[in-house]
C-alpha cells in the first residue's frame, strides 16, 4: 500500500505557531496516507525515500529557496561508475531515465526534483 501513499497536507498553522515561539519543530517524516480496499484513508509509510520526500514537501510548504538533503555517500555514480559529486536537476532526471539511478538513490533524486 505504501507505493501509492501520498502526503495530503502539512498543518502550517501548527508549524508556524511552534516556530514563532522559537521552538524547534520535530516533524515525523516518512508518513503519508493511502486508500484501503474500502476506499478509506489510512496512515502508512511513504516507502523508499519517504524521509526525503517529507523534507522536500516541508521546503515547498515553507516557501524555502532550497532543500538540502544530506547523505553519507560521496555522490552518484554515472553509467561508467564514475562518481558525480553534485548534480543538476537535468542530470538527475537523465540518470533516472537511463536506469542508472535506482532504488534508494532514485527516490532521493525524485524527491529533489
Amino acid at each position: 500500500a505504501f507505493a501509492k501513499a501520498r502526503i495530503e497536507e502539512i498543518d502550517m498553522a501548527a508549524l508556524d505557531a511552534a516556530l514563532s515561539r522559537g521552538e524547534v519543530a520535530v516533524i515525523p517524516g516518512f508518513q503519508g496516507v493511502t486508500l484501503d480496499d474500502q476506499g478509506q484513508q489510512r496512515v502508512t509509510t511513504l516507502g523508499r525515500g519517504g524521509s526525503d520526500t517529507t523534507a522536500v514537501a516541508l521546503a515547498v510548504a515553507l516557501h524555502s529557496d532550497e532543500c538540502q538533503i544530506l547523505t553519507d555517500v560521496d555522490g552518484v555514480k554515472d553509467s561508467g561508475g564514475q562518481v558525480i559529486p553534485t548534480l543538476t536537476l537535468e542530470q538527475s532526471r537523465l540518470l533516472i531515465a537511463d536506469g542508472v539511478a535506482t532504488g534508494g538513490m532514485q527516490a532521493k533524486l525524485n524527491a529533489a526534483g
